[in-house]
């Protein structure tokens, strides 16, 4: 049954094959008739499965992708933002709002992929010269991470490229390339905030190195103080200086008292702090109270003759002066105890005291300065209780080795008063301590706390400060310093 079946589909394929061929090939003879009579126009036969042959293809070359310009201050930006260890500035705080979040991280995702570069760098520097940090906070950005994803983003561009940046060519050559990549990570493997921010400046601002230097104290007057029960008291006070800040005296906080109705040895203590916060060594001074000597018997009135109070008198005051010191000798009509107040001015702010009842005293003065007129008062308190107070006396120390000041070099025009100033430092105004200056006279003065010294001789000079240059300046920056009133640590003088 199944071979007849077989047999009976094979013919019925082949007659269908035979009876489409036939059909087929009439139609073509009949459409082949009728293009020879002019009725169909002619056609050209196709090539089953051949391609149409085409001309050579033109090469077209092939282009690398543009780099993107994100802007180095987005990128830097970038960088700072994916930092954990300096999360806590005002910088990627881009919206202003609380602390970093989500949208800060949108916001500059979005300044970052369009290059809005001058958006970027608002947020270092919001108007011009206010920047969100300054020289105390500025190491909590991570300026290092900023580098990174800037070395990262630039990497291959050299000067003159759309991408380049000389903020991330660490090593200057003009390109961004392998060598600034390994400078970058031993920067961020060391955490070195203040060595990247560098690489950064300018346009941000420069800063001088860290203030570590501390202010120095020192004492006016006399230490220790001895006064006795029921006296009064007033303070001498103390100076500051500082290398950076200059005189920082008013800053200076005393802490202490003095009980003058009880004996005692008190102790104030100076403080001080510069700027930077360094603070200085603190001095003390020891204020001692001591209980009233006992007087000796008052001498016998004179009989018969019903003699009276005789007051007490001074007398016989003599003065010894040195170049820094100076012996005052005096005597009293009857055994005293006896005071010296001194000072610069009329303004006696510095006390001496001979604590022993006797007709003739003695002081010695030392750290006295060099050809200086001091004024002083002497004043006597007798076993009664009675007190006098002398006149006011002066007296002026020696200069240096007996010698007047000398005329340290010698300047054209000097009377005219006609500097001839130093044409690099013209624009000059305030010099470092240790530095020498002079003006339109032949004085030479050293910096000193901020303020001038005189040096008074050619030895001076000589000895301390040979082959050292002297500024010749203005007479307007001469006189912005006020003369330095002390002796000066370190300076070697001849006696």
């Amino acid at each position: 049954m199944s071979n007849k079946i077989f047999k009976y589909s094979t013919w019925l394929v082949f007659v269908t094959v035979l009876v489409w061929s036939i059909s087929f090939g009439s139609q073509q003879i009949i459409k082949a008739q009728a293009q020879e009579a002019g009725e169909l126009p002619l056609e050209i036969p196709l090539l089953i499965n051949e391609e149409k042959p085409n001309p050579d293809p033109v090469p077209v070359p092939l282009a690398m992708p543009a780099p993107t310009t994100h802007g180095a201050w987005c990128s830097a930006l970038l960088g700072m933002m994916s930092s954990t260890a300096h999360h806590d500035n005002q910088v990627i705080n881009i919206d202003d709002l609380g602390g970093v979040n989500l949208t800060d991280t949108v916001m500059l995702d979005d300044w970052y992929n369009t290059g809005n570069n001058d958006a970027c760098y608002s947020r270092f520097e919001p108007s011009p010269g206010n920047f969100n940090f300054n020289q105390s906070n500025y190491q909590n950005i991570d300026w290092c991470l900023g580098l990174k994803q800037g070395i990262t983003d630039g990497t291959g561009s050299s000067t003159g490229d759309p991408n380049f940046s000389p903020i991330f060519d660490l090593n200057d050559d003009g390109t961004i390339n392998l060598t600034d990549v390994v400078l970058m990570a031993q920067l961020v493997g060391a955490d070195d905030q203040a060595a990247c921010y560098l690489h950064y400046v300018p346009p941000m601002p420069s800063w001088p190195e860290p203030d570590t230097v501390p202010p120095v104290i020192t004492l006016l007057g006399s230490n220790p103080v001895d006064i006795y029960v029921g006296d009064s008291y007033t303070d001498a006070g103390a100076t500051a200086s500082d290398d950076i800040d200059g005189d920082i005296s008013a800053n200076i906080v005393l802490s202490g008292t003095v009980n003058t109705s009880t004996v005692g040895a008190y102790i104030l203590t100076y403080d001080v702090s510069d700027a930077a916060g360094n603070p200085a060594v603190p001095v003390t001074r020891t204020v001692n109270v001591a209980a009233q000597p006992t007087p000796p018997p008052p001498a016998p009135s004179g009989g018969g003759g019903g003699g009276g109070y005789m007051p007490i008198s001074i007398f016989n005051v003599q003065v010894t002066p040195g170049t820094d010191k100076a012996t005052i000798t005096w005597q009293t009509s009857r055994d005293s105890l006896t005071w010296m107040f001194y000072g610069l001015d009329t303004y006696l702010e510095t006390e001496s005291k001979d604590d022993v009842y006797k007709p003739t005293h003695k002081i010695d003065l030392t750290g006295l300065k060099p050809n200086t007129t001091y004024h002083y008062q002497l004043r006597a308190r007798d076993s009664g209780g009675n007190t006098v107070y002398d006149t006011e006396h002066t007296f002026t120390t020696l200069t240096v080795g007996g010698l007047v000041p000398q005329v340290l070099g010698v300047k054209e025009d000097a009377n005219a008063c006609v500097p001839k100033i130093d044409q690099d430092i013209k624009n000059v105004k305030t010099f470092a301590n240790g530095k020498l200056i002079r003006s339109c006279g032949p004085e030479v003065y050293l910096i000193v706390q901020g303020k001038k010294f005189h040096i008074m001789s050619w030895q001076i000079l000589h000895d301390n400060f040979f082959g050292k240059r002297i500024y010749n300046v203005s007479q307007e920056v001469l006189a912005s310093y006020q003369n330095f009133q002390g002796t000066v640590s370190g300076l070697k003088i001849k006696q």
